[in-house]
């Protein structure tokens, strides 16, 4: 093993020699190449004495860029996508269709076009949230957005005063908030149901007078006066004094209103409907901004919308 370690050192030791001498096994010569550190003397820095001319013999001969060389980037204008939402025939007795002005999948503006009973209308509202709110919304659109305001606890008619039920309200005023309200008014009215069968009394249920209440069918065949009672009473109707008046009732959408101005005779000299749809429908522009697209379809279904009632 020693024998080993000392051949080993002199083939090392012979290598060495050899790279000292500058040659190579081969007959190749090896040569070692040193860098030096260049600093600029007192003889370069004679070309600078006094002013430096441009352009020079060197840099007269550079060509310089064209003019045009580079191409300015071009300012894109960007515009909002119109949506044609619809148009689609639900189970609302007309036919909806939104124009939808998307950025990107967020609605930044709402236009409803209503087709009732085929008939082309438009509807162009731009509702500010305060009227919306206190003069606009009603029923679970209201109640849903955290605000207790029902026409049978504040302005009680029929027997309302005399069941026992009550109010749900959101807290977000959002679509899921509306489902949760209207699920429990289900349930609240099944139980005003319950009362009303309780508390029925025994007896008629109407009144005996065939200028007020008509007669009945089996009767009208064998009653030439009855017959009289029925022709007059759905040809003439009622006699109200002179007069206006607006009845509002908590209809399942909203506050649905009639407002009657009376002449004396037996036809209204005005009648306006109040129905909620319309300014449901109306305002969801403002509903609808700033959301996504899938977010209209969910509007639309809390909405609750009956065309029937839009016209009015």
């Amino acid at each position: 093993m020693a024998a080993g370690i000392s051949c080993a050192l002199r083939r090392i030791i012979s290598t060495a020699a050899t790279l000292s001498q500058g040659h190579l096994k081969y007959g190749a010569s090896l040569n070692f190449v040193r860098h030096a550190t260049w600093y600029p003397d007192a003889e370069f820095f004679k070309q600078f004495d006094g002013p430096v001319m441009y352009p020079d013999e060197i840099s007269s001969k550079w060509k310089l860029p064209p003019w045009n060389s580079k191409i300015p980037p071009v300012e894109k204008t960007v515009r909002n996508i119109a949506l044609n939402f619809g148009p689609q025939h639900p189970a609302a007795h007309g036919v909806l269709r939104m124009v939808l002005e998307l950025d990107g999948e967020t609605v930044m503006r709402a236009d409803p076009h209503i087709g009732l009973l085929f008939l082309r209308v438009k509807i162009y509202f731009y509702l500010e949230i305060f009227i919306t709110l206190f003069f606009w919304y009603s029923g679970v659109m209201l109640r849903g957005s955290g605000i207790k305001w029902d026409i049978r606890k504040a302005q009680p008619y029929d027997a309302y005063d005399q069941v026992e039920f009550d109010v749900p309200i959101g807290v977000r005023g959002d679509c899921y908030d509306r489902y949760l309200c209207r699920i429990e008014e289900m349930r609240q009215s099944l139980n005003i149901m319950y009362q009303c069968l309780n508390k029925m009394p025994p007896g008629e249920i109407k009144v005996d007078d065939n200028k007020i209440s008509p007669p009945k069918r089996a009767e009208m065949k064998s009653s030439m006066e009855a017959l009289i009672h029925h022709f007059k009473l759905f040809t003439e109707g009622y006699q109200v004094p002179p007069g206006a008046t607006y009845t509002a009732v908590e209809a399942p959408k909203g506050e649905f209103g009639v407002y009657l101005v009376s002449d004396g005779t037996s036809r209204p000299y005005r009648c306006k409907i109040k129905a909620p749809g319309f300014a449901h429908l109306s305002a969801i522009d403002e509903m609808g901004r700033n959301h996504m697209l899938a977010d209209i379809v969910a509007i639309v279904g809390t909405l609750d919308i009956v065309f029937g009632e839009i016209d009015r």
